[in-house]
């Protein structure tokens, strides 16, 4: 069996699968709330410069105030 995550089986050999007897599947969707998820991690990480955080304690030059980050408790969302 071949099991493809997301939509599509495009990138699979489908003929030459069948010809060996390999089943071929997918699953559509089934990682759907798993990239939300992600993005929205990833949104929140720019929001508050995670990023360049991470990348200035590497380098050893922490600083406590490191930015003026994004607060979604400061926004006003009218």
């Amino acid at each position: 069996m071949i099991g493809r995550a997301g939509i599509g089986v495009d990138n699979v050999d489908i003929e030459a699968a069948t010809k060996k007897g390999v089943m071929v599947m997918n699953t559509p969707g089934g990682n759907a709330v798993s990239v939300a998820e992600h993005t929205l991690a990833l949104m929140l990480s720019m929001a508050r410069s995670v990023p360049q955080a991470n990348e200035s304690m590497h380098a050893g030059r922490w600083r406590k105030n490191f930015s003026r980050a994004a607060s979604c408790a400061e926004k006003s969302w009218d």
